[in-house]
């Protein structure tokens, strides 16, 4: 029986996309020797993933800090200078204000089972991005309370902690093959992979192509309040 769901933040609940993300990829592009922005966009997130897989294997690091380091190392590749605290004060107004998909209250809102946000950013910034979205949940568990970036089982087994599930209590809903789909199964918890724009193709986790799609699974599955 499917006792909670867990569910990601960041492309799943808000959109990875945002006017504040485009100001500062705009900011960093028209400074540096790249030759179009999206150079500079895929460089920085390869960049700041390798960083977060580093502070799995090493000392734990706040994605803040993770994101300045990966800015300085921005401005030595791509030979151009700027403000690294200001451009990460950028970053935080998008990780707090991105807008969330449209279906993504009305699926807090009439979930069957509780929810708990399972999110590797920082406890602060998901905080507030919740407030904004202004629907009550569960609980939230931050890569700052398990010390550790998805995919890493530890921020799996906090948010079991936090919910007081099983691994086979819950189900875990995000976009990311790797960090989410990938991480949830490696904790022992079944994935449910979003797929809101078809670029998976088949694979062997099932998938839903939104959130009302995911609320139709659970309640097919027998959920409810």
């Amino acid at each position: 029986m499917i006792r909670a769901v867990f569910i990601d933040y960041m492309g799943t609940l808000v959109q990875e996309e945002s006017e504040y993300a485009n100001a500062i990829i705009g900011r960093c592009f028209k400074q540096s020797k790249a030759t179009k922005p999206s150079e500079v966009a895929a460089w920085w997130f390869f960049r700041h993933d390798e960083l977060l897989e580093e502070c799995n294997r090493n000392e734990y690091k706040t994605e803040y800090e993770i994101a300045y380091r990966t800015f300085l190392l921005a401005m030595e590749h791509f030979q151009f200078t700027d403000d690294a605290h200001m451009l990460c004060e950028m970053l935080t107004k998008h990780w707090t204000c991105s807008p969330p998909f449209g279906d993504a209250v009305p699926f807090l809102q009439n979930c069957p089972v509780p929810v708990f946000v399972v999110s590797s950013n920082d406890t602060l910034y998901l905080e507030e991005g919740l407030r904004r979205l202004d629907v009550p949940i569960a609980g939230l568990v931050s890569s700052e309370m398990s010390g550790a970036y998805k995919p890493d089982t530890r921020i799996f087994k906090k948010a079991l902690e936090v919910s007081g599930c099983l691994p086979e209590e819950v189900i875990h809903i995000g976009d990311s093959l790797r960090s989410d789909a990938l991480g949830a199964q490696k904790a022992g918890i079944k994935p449910l992979l979003l797929d809101r724009y078809g670029k998976y193709g088949p694979c062997v986790f099932e998938k839903v192509s939104s959130l009302t799609e995911a609320l139709e699974w659970l309640l097919q599955k027998g959920c409810s309040r």
